[in-house]
């Protein structure tokens, strides 16, 4: 072997053995340094990553202190009902008396809320005045569509029930736990409804007869233009 290099090399045998001792060793020391440098080098970039996305976390931080809504991230806004509740916008009018419990969203923020005196909305409930929906399902195209909702005196939102854009929920009537109340709903006074959609299932107590008003004989009341105020046997034009 040393005859076979000395030959084709034309160097003695120990100064090929001394040369390739020294490429053996600048190979290793060329590694690494080679590694050394893919060290720093991923360093480097982690550290511009998590340097860029602090400073992204902090301009969110910032930004969220000063939304218009009055929360900040991960966080409800306060309020007088419970902690735990979410009343969205200011256009709203709430009785002193109504009661608000955990987990509920009260929309406010697109139209007009009125919640009468008496009021109660058990947790998890929610009660809305806009939908999103037409705008989803238009890629943008359609706005955001919003009407008035509002829930009569002394009338009961049962826990976990919906009550959607535009619905009027009238004195003493109940929805019941977990029942969707459709967008433009009437809900008559003294009526139960359940289920989902929302439907009539019971008399929640006679009604008062209001001046003008008559009972037929199935017991609804009916107003002086022959239009049913209960709307609970179905039979009568409302």
């Amino acid at each position: 072997m040393a005859k076979r290099i000395h030959d084709l090399l034309g160097l003695p045998v120990d100064e090929v053995v001394v040369n390739e001792c020294l490429t053996l060793k600048q190979f290793l020391w060329a590694s690494q340094l080679a590694g050394v440098a893919s060290f720093l080098l991923v360093t480097a970039l982690l550290g511009l990553v998590a340097f860029v996305g602090g400073r992204r976390w902090l301009r969110a931080i910032k930004g969220g202190a000063a939304r218009t809504d009055g929360r900040t991230p991960g966080k409800l806004a306060p309020n007088r009902f419970h902690e735990a509740a979410w009343i969205v916008g200011d256009k709203h009018e709430i009785a002193d008396d109504v009661w608000i419990g955990a987990f509920c969203v009260i929309d406010a923020a697109h139209d007009r809320l009125v919640l009468a005196p008496g009021v109660v909305v058990a947790s998890g409930a929610h009660i809305y005045t806009h939908s999103s929906v037409a705008r989803t399902a238009t890629c943008g195209a359609a706005p955001i569509e919003h009407a008035p909702t509002h829930v009569g005196p002394h009338a009961s939102i049962c826990a976990n029930a919906t009550v959607l854009m535009g619905c009027d929920v009238q004195e003493r009537a109940v929805v019941a736990a977990g029942a969707v109340v459709p967008e433009h709903t009437v809900v008559p006074r003294d009526c139960v409804v359940a289920g989902v959609p929302a439907r009539i299932v019971r008399r929640a107590r006679p009604s008062k007869l209001r001046s003008g008003e008559t009972r037929s004989s199935c017991g609804c009341a009916i107003a002086p233009d022959g239009k049913a105020i209960d709307m609970v046997c179905g039979e009568h034009e409302v």
